[in-house]
C-alpha cells in the first residue's frame, strides 16, 4: 500500500525516515508547505517514487503548523508548494 504522503519531525528523524525508511537518494525539494517543513518529491530508487515527504525540524512549528499541513496535503490545490511547483502531488 502506498500512502498519500507522510510527515516527519525532527532532523536526526526526518533523515532516518528518509534514507533508511523511504529509501530517498535524490529527491527535488519543490517548496515549502508551512515555515520550515519543505516538501521533497522523492526520486526514482525511493521506496515511493514521486513521493510527497514533508519535514519539519523539532523546532520549527507553533502549535497548528502540523494540522495545517495535513489539512493542505489532503487539498493539494490550495497549497503554496503546489502554486509554486505548478503540481498536485499526493
Amino acid at each position: 500500500m502506498r500512502p498519500r504522503f507522510l510527515i516527519a519531525k525532527g532532523g536526526i528523524t526526518s533523515s532516518d525516515v528518509g534514507v533508511k525508511a523511504l529509501h530517498v537518494k535524490r529527491a527535488t525539494v519543490i517548496g515549502h508547505l508551512q515555515p520550515g517543513g519543505p516538501v521533497w518529491y522523492t526520486g526514482p530508487e525511493s521506496k515511493f517514487p514521486g513521493f510527497v515527504y514533508v519535514i519539519f525540524s523539532s523546532n520549527a512549528e507553533k502549535d497548528d503548523t502540523l494540522k495545517k499541513a495535513v489539512e493542505q496535503l489532503l487539498n493539494p490545490a490550495k497549497a503554496c508548494w503546489a502554486k509554486q511547483s505548478g503540481g498536485g502531488g499526493g
